[in-house]
């Protein structure tokens, strides 16, 4: 752990500086005291330098921790261990012998109008009518990094921390998490070896081909390059909304995504190692994000996560794939969590990004509980996690999916026991209800399959295959202003050869046809699904127009909409679009599936809120107001389950040929229907 002097000793001559011209560390968080005070930052004892490391030689302290700060202040450094130097950079890099010498307190001052260094970098796109660079300052902080070096020339660790000056986390951030990242500047930008730019991988590949029968994303460059051999290292500072914790630890990082690698801003993956010095991360990146497999208990360990700059809708509004992933975290479904957050490089503003679960062998262990070694998963038909024997696993899927008569009773019920059939239709109506044009359905394209190698009486050890959710954004109008909230999407996934076989057999079509209204009816329903966007929309709409600020795209700025404006309109369409397909699910169901039978209401009440509850095929609605309506075909008969809360037992249920005191019970009906469920308090 660091250590923060709580009672800062200095010369007469610092105190008098100070008084002259500087405050001493009063962070906009606890104003007119040291914020030593806070809880001091996790860290890890880690970093590599020129010189030998020393483990046992102290690193430098500093009288104030990471944050910020209203006004300026001279920040001391000091050394628990006798006979040593100090040795700090201020530019991210790791300090050396050649770097400064520590001898006076340094002036940590508001940097911003200082001028771009990173932020004026080109060569990170292919597309030069694209490529954006801020014709003013972007907002800076200051980062310091600093050894303790000893009369063998031997080094401590290194300490890190980043100061913003004159820069407020409530007003100029809406109070969003704050991640610095510091590394030497050639690991993102270096002609060779840096991961952000085209650099030589991009002149190498362009002589051999003819570049203008490439679309931008085709391109390579050094950020398309994969693997251990791009990973960079980077420290990590994470400060929360209420400024008062600090996170920090070292980190590998590399470019992250597919097309959208060529786009200005990109995404990035961190990784821990035990090399960088902890081999996971033990923080809540996250916080009150549930496991999976186990909803009562929270994710707090990461080996990898992501800052996604909002795939396809990073131009847009960069919460199409953060709404998505939460309307749909309920459902028998693996999603990734998020949370919005404002980065920095090297103390230079990098925009919005979202902190995001990544997924690996180690989200499978972490959210359902199975050893990470005992993980398989494919990622668009390659193997991504398992030994190269387990693609004999797909491949056998493979065979019998292409081989099988699906609408044979025996052949579906095959299906079944290889394939979480739940989980498929889950991940299929949310393809076809959002109108993902980019996935598994017409591209075959963005989609992850998991299993356990190994088969157990264990919740999800038993070997079936089960899809992810992940990088949903090219959906819910993207590039269509909102306007296909009409398309049939249904009809057209049933031109992929397996959903178009799947729907042979009535058994799916059933199950299909039911969980599509139960999502309709609950998890798009406009009533729950609008309140999400617009908390969506008041985390992240004034920092992703900051972000067009900085990376632009650059035809927003030679029009004449406000950034403002820009985003508010195209945040309308994903409203409209939700609006609309809600009234047009139903017809798109009924025209796929050539149903019979009409779309009528059922509803649903408890006597008593509190006294319990009532499933409804998979959704479990809101009862606090005793009441719930949903639509559903009069084709296929309804499932209810009455729950009960402690203390309560179900007593019977009530409606019209309705008469049954059996908890679940299967209802048929032919036009609309109120159907009661009666509590009552155990004696």
């Amino acid at each position: 752990m660091k250590k923060f002097i709580k009672n800062i000793i200095v010369s007469v001559s610092v105190i008098t500086l100070i008084s002259a011209s500087f405050t001493a560390c009063n962070n906009e968080n606890s104003p007119g005291s040291s914020t030593a005070d806070n809880k001091p930052k996790e860290t890890t004892a880690v970093a590599t330098t020129a010189m030998p490391v020393n483990n046992e030689l102290q690193p430098p302290e500093f009288s104030c921790e990471s944050g910020f700060y209203d006004s300026s202040f001279s920040l001391t450094l000091s050394s628990e261990s006798d006979n040593t130097k100090i040795y700090y950079t201020t530019d991210g890099s790791i300090p050396t012998s050649e770097s400064n010498l520590y001898s006076d307190p340094i002036q940590i001052t508001d940097r911003s109008s200082e001028p771009n260094v990173l932020s004026a970098i080109g060569g990170i796109t292919p597309d030069k009518n694209s490529e954006f660079i801020p014709s003013s300052p972007v907002q800076k902080g200051t980062v310091i990094r600093a050894v303790a070096v000893d009369d063998d020339n031997t080094s401590s660790i290194v300490s890190t921390n980043t100061y913003f000056v004159g820069l407020s986390q409530q007003n100029d951030y809406n109070n969003s998490v704050i991640i610095s990242l510091s590394t030497d500047r050639n690991n993102f930008f270096d002609y060779n070896n840096g991961i952000y730019v085209l650099g030589a991988a991009y002149d190498s590949w362009s002589q051999s081909v003819n570049v203008n029968s490439y679309d931008t994303w085709e391109m390579e460059g050094n950020y398309t390059q994969r693997g251990r051999e791009w990973e960079r290292p980077v420290h990590m500072e994470l400060i929360e909304p209420d400024g008062k914790y600090v996170f920090e630890q070292d980190l590998g990082i590399r470019i992250m995504g597919k097309a959208t690698r060529s786009y200005n801003q990109k995404s990035l993956r961190l990784y821990a190692r035990d090399e960088y010095g902890k081999k996971r991360i033990e923080y809540s990146l996250i916080p009150d994000l549930q496991k999976k497999g186990d909803p009562e208990t929270e994710v707090d360990k990461y080996k990898t996560f992501l800052l996604r700059n909002g795939g396809n809708d990073c131009d847009y509004t960069k919460i199409r794939d953060p709404l998505i992933q939460k309307l749909l975290s309920d459902r028998d479904i693996a999603t990734v969590g998020s949370r919005p957050a404002v980065v920095f490089l090297d103390g230079e503003y990098w925009g919005l990004y979202s902190i995001q679960e990544d997924y690996s062998d180690n989200y499978i262990q972490y959210h359902y509980g199975i050893d990470n070694n005992d993980v398989v998963m494919i990622k668009c038909g390659d193997l991504e996690e398992g030994t190269e024997e387990d693609i004999s696993l797909y491949n056998d899927y493979n065979i019998f999916v292409n081989n099988k008569d699906l609408s044979k009773k025996s052949d579906y019920e095959d299906f079944c026991k290889m394939v979480d059939i739940q989980n498929f239709i889950d991940y299929y109506c949310t393809l076809i209800y959002t109108a993902n044009e980019d996935c598994i359905i017409n591209f075959d394209n963005n989609w992850r399959l998991w299993r356990s190698r190994t088969v157990t009486d264990k919740d999800y050890h038993d070997g079936k295959w089960r899809f992810m959710l992940y990088d949903t954004e090219f959906s819910l109008g993207l590039y269509k202003g909102g306007k296909n909230s009409g398309d049939n999407s249904l009809t057209a996934a049933m031109q992929s050869s397996l959903f178009r076989f799947l729907t042979k057999s009535d058994d799916f079509k059933k199950q299909f046809a039911l969980t599509f209204m139960d999502m309709t009816n609950l998890n798009f329903n406009p009533e729950n699904s609008l309140p999400v966007l617009d908390s969506l929309v008041d985390e992240y709409r004034s920092n992703a127009t900051n972000t067009f600020t900085r990376f632009g795209p650059s035809w927003l700025f030679d029009s004449s909409i406000e950034q403002t404006e820009y985003y508010d309109e195209n945040v309308n369409q994903i409203r409209d679009f939700l609006s609309k397909r809600y009234s047009y699910a139903p017809k798109m169901l009924k025209n796929a599936f050539s149903l019979k039978g009409e779309a009528v209401e059922l509803t649903v009440n408890v006597n008593n809120a509190d006294a319990g509850t009532v499933k409804i095929n998979t959704i479990t609605p809101d009862f606090s107001s005793g009441k719930w309506t949903g639509l559903y075909f009069t084709d296929y008969p309804v499932t209810l389950t009455a729950q009960c809360a402690d203390g309560y037992s179900f007593k019977e249920w009530k409606g019209k040929e309705v008469n049954s005191s059996d908890p679940t019970i299967t209802v048929t009906f032919s036009e609309a229907v109120t159907i009661s469920a009666d509590f009552t308090k155990k004696s």
